[in-house]
């Protein structure tokens, strides 16, 4: 199933000073080939970790994907810290991240979406699940565009279709949605089962809605061959929401559906 995207009590105790520990920088729509071993720093619980620095702007969306390479035996996670985040450490501070994920690209790979707040030099943690592991990674940073996410806007329908190429997590397959609200907006969101092409079975919708700035993590798949609904509410800050439509059940239940975001009272 889908991994949960989650803030957990990780922090840096590198310093901009220490030897081995200076990071790289990394561009847009570029990637990066690392080895995590014993010779890096290591995070407070004993992962040992690669930084990189990304120069970011304010409202910018990315894509932070860390796979393991060929062989290579590691379980990938990746932290996203705030841009001031080497001067604290520098300063003697620990430093907490903004978002993090484990295993929400394909095959267990990690997967992070998110809006930069501010502009700045962004600090990127690629690191592993468990302390102590070691073995190659690629990083790489795209747009959501590069992935085929759609951006989605308050008061809009949109026809899609769960298909077998569809973007992969775990064994599911999803249609990703990114709506940006700000502070205050309320929206439902349904995801409604269409026509299902001759000889083949209607969809049975699963919808999902993500937010590491809302900390929400919620999904609807009760209602078996029917519409599904959330609603989801920014109410102390603007928030950046991933709605995935999905398939309930194996890959072999795909087909049409319709996607309403509404706003909300």
């Amino acid at each position: 199933m889908i991994g949960r995207i989650h803030l957990a009590s990780l922090f840096v105790f590198c310093a901009i000073s220490a030897a081995g520990c200076g990071p790289s920088g990394i561009q847009l729509d570029s990637s990066n080939v690392g080895v995590l071993d014993v010779a890096d720093e290591k995070l407070k619980d004993g992962e040992y970790v690669d930084y990189y620095f990304y120069e970011g702007k304010t409202g910018e969306i990315v894509v932070l994907d860390v796979v393991r390479t060929d062989g290579s035996k590691l379980d990938p996670y990746v932290i996203l810290f705030t841009p001031n985040a080497y001067a604290e450490t520098e300063a003697g501070g620990l430093v907490t991240p903004i978002a993090e994920d484990d295993d929400s690209g394909a095959d267990g790979n990690a997967r992070l979406i998110a809006r930069l707040a501010e502009d700045g030099m962004y600090q990127i943690g690629v690191t592993s699940k468990a302390a102590g592991e070691t073995g190659g990674y690629e990083f790489k940073i795209r747009t959501p565009e590069q992935y085929g996410f759609k951006t989605a806007k308050i008061g809009e329908s949109y026809e899609g279709s769960v298909e077998k190429d569809d973007y992969k997590i775990g064994e599911d397959r999803w249609d990703i949605y990114l709506l940006t609200l700000k502070k205050g907006e309320k929206v439902t969101v349904t995801m409604e089962p269409s026509a299902a092409p001759e000889g083949q079975e209607q969809l049975d919708a699963f919808l999902q809605i993500d937010s590491v700035e809302l900390g929400v993590d919620v999904a609807d798949s009760e209602e078996i061959g029917g519409a599904e609904t959330l609603t989801i509410h920014a109410e102390e800050s603007d928030a950046l929401v991933q709605i995935k439509a999905g398939h309930a059940g194996t890959i072999e239940n795909h087909g049409p559906y319709k996607l309403t975001i509404a706003k909300a009272e």
